[in-house]
């Protein structure tokens, strides 16, 4: 018995000794450089995604990675956190956008692994209520009448004409917010019954951790970096970089040289919460979209947007600057006025409602093309023996949320591949010019 006792404990010890051999031997190839290494450069919808997306690549070949993720102000610290959450795959028209539905349907498998990772959270990060969008001119009304329902969209994402009264039995208080069109006319209003609403904070950090756990999972590690980049020279130790910061992209170093066609747009939104505890936002009722928005992130949180300062800041630097610092006490009174000023005329319940915080964010505002605002992707430079591949994801503009998990797939394919030409043409650069 102690003969047997003594070869199981010489097995176990040889078993040690061969699992920190192959620990050692893990440990030099990632000091070498040769173990599969991503760096992603922004903790926001596109980098979140692409995040996601490079894990499941090399989980479906068994393969482990190592991930780091930099961010100078922390996961959806910049105007990824200021969203509104407002998801659904519409223009201003009632037509669907360019990839519209397979957009949604990628957001929508995102919810769904952030929620499966983090089910011991208590509080909810999204939100099921519809969406709704007044016509606000006879233009508009003209249009929706033109377009919805016109379209096969698939899913029971398809959108419907609301008259007056079905639009306040919908939200009781709902109003046209203006003169210009009568409330009592059949297209008053496009319902779109799936719309989503999304705490995008919350959301990002149950995605991040849903992305820890997939790289533990595979073998590999994914660590966060709250940290300023500069420029790709300092990651020399990757295999590939990805550039995904939203509007502090164009300030990295090799970004500059490239010159992406990027408007600088500051939003401001208002954050309310109720007056009183007895005050909250209808359980079954729909946000409202339109130029001033409510999304209703729970019963007692809605956001109000935006104002939107195009060309502010002047540049990619200023706009990097500008992460993480408060708004400022003056402005945000201004803000406060204006925006609740505006959503009283579509929604004069807003009075109930008072302003808890005052949010704001650059966007990176991409060029209008045929098919609409698309964002831009593709590989900034191949491999050297001395540099990783550049890869980038800019210009979501005010459509990350349909668009992030989508390109993040796209992208993360490109890259585990290292083909550029799996990137969609359409969202290459356009060549320089006044149009696209």
């Amino acid at each position: 018995t102690m003969r047997a006792q003594g070869a199981k404990a010489a097995a176990a010890r040889r078993r040690r000794l061969s699992c920190q051999t192959v620990l050692s031997k893990k440990e030099k190839v990632d000091l070498n450089g040769k173990e599969t290494r991503y760096a992603v450069v922004g903790a926001g919808f596109a980098g979140m995604a692409a995040c996601w997306h490079l894990l499941q690549v090399h989980r479906s070949r068994g393969e482990a990675v190592q991930l780091d993720v930099f961010d100078a102000v922390g996961i959806a610290g910049g105007a990824s956190g200021a969203a509104a959450g407002l998801l659904h795959p519409y223009n201003t028209k009632g037509k669907l956008i360019w990839k519209g539905m397979d957009g949604v349907r990628a957001t929508v498998e995102l919810l769904s692994a952030a929620e499966s990772a983090t089910k011991d959270e208590p509080s909810p990060f999204y939100r099921c209520g519809g969406i709704v969008r007044p016509a606000t001119t006879s233009k508009q009304a003209s249009n929706f009448v033109k377009h919805v329902g016109k379209e096969e969209v698939p899913d029971g994402w398809d959108a419907e004409l609301l008259d007056y009264a079905t639009a306040k039995a919908l939200l009781p208080g709902l109003q046209s917010g203006t003169d210009c069109w009568p409330e009592e006319d059949e297209a008053f209003a496009m319902y779109i019954q799936k719309g989503i609403v999304i705490h995008p904070e919350r959301y990002l950090k149950r995605l991040w951790k849903a992305c820890r756990m997939a790289a533990e999972d595979g073998g590999g590690e994914a660590r966060f970096h709250r940290q300023r980049i500069d420029s790709v020279q300092e990651m020399d130790r990757y295999t590939a970089v990805i550039l995904a910061g939203g509007a502090a992209t164009p300030a990295i170093r090799e970004v500059k040289d490239v010159n992406l066609p990027l408007t600088m747009c500051l939003g401001q939104v208002i954050e309310l919460i109720p007056r009183d505890r007895h005050t909250v936002y209808p359980a079954a009722s729909p946000s409202i979209l339109g130029a001033t928005y409510l999304a209703a992130q729970d019963e007692r949180r809605v956001v109000v947007g935006a104002t939107k300062l195009y060309n502010v800041p002047e540049s990619a630097e200023q706009a990097r600057s500008m992460l993480g610092q408060p708004v400022d006490r003056t402005v945000q009174d201004q803000v406060e006025t204006n925006l609740c000023s505006r959503m009283d005329q579509v929604y004069p319940l807003i009075s109930n409602w008072t302003v808890h915080a005052v949010k704001q964010g650059v966007r990176a505002m991409p060029p209008r093309s045929s098919l609409g605002s698309l964002p831009l992707m593709g590989r900034l430079s191949p491999a050297t023996s001395t540099h990783p591949a550049t890869w980038y994801l800019a210009g979501l503009g005010a459509r990350g949320l349909v668009y992030h998990a989508l390109l993040g797939h796209w992208l993360a394919q490109a890259v585990a591949h290292n083909d550029p030409d799996r990137v969609p043409p359409e969202l290459a650069p356009p060549p320089p010019g006044p149009t696209r």
